[in-house]
């Protein structure tokens, strides 16, 4: 297993799907602070054809890493993982950074739900991110290989 390939393999991948990350990250919390009810319904549909553009990145990874990188499907579903679990991660982080901005008006007001809301959103980042790596190496090892699969019938 050539570990420096499958790598180079994920990179392209991996900024693809943090700026997929990125935008949504920022679209649905704005949509959901301006607009509370509608903005969720919103936020919902937008983070569900998301997850379906990220799903397709994550098998285009196992395709370009069988056609480009002479990777067989184990290289196809391990560039999978690299790209869903490095993307996973890095947007985790954007969007607690992003989250937390939207805490400023919050601490700048002296609420005192401020330590509540910091709490919960802590716990729930973390349960995210446990939860999301976790589902991204299941989609990127899955994904990664039937791309890979494809990739090797054509």
């Amino acid at each position: 297993m050539d570990v420096k390939r499958i790598i180079n393999a994920a990179i392209l991948p991996t900024i693809v799907l943090v700026v997929i990350g990125v935008i949504t990250a920022i679209v649905t919390i704005a949509l959901t602070s301006l607009l509370p009810l509608v903005g969720s319904i919103a936020s919902i549909i937008i983070s569900l054809a998301s997850l379906g553009l990220s799903c397709l990145v994550l098998g285009w990874a196992g395709y370009t890493a069988v056609k480009k990188y002479q990777l067989d499907l184990v290289g196809a579903a391990l560039t999978g993982v690299v790209a869903g679990v490095v993307s996973s991660i890095i947007n985790a982080v954007v969007s607690l950074v992003l989250s937390l901005l939207g805490l400023v008006p919050v601490a700048t007001s002296g609420s005192a739900e401020l330590a509540t809301t910091g709490a919960f959103m802590l716990l729930g980042w973390f349960l995210g991110l446990i939860i999301g790596v976790g589902i991204s190496v299941v989609l990127g090892a899955v994904l990664g290989a039937i791309g890979g699969y494809i990739a090797q019938r054509r």
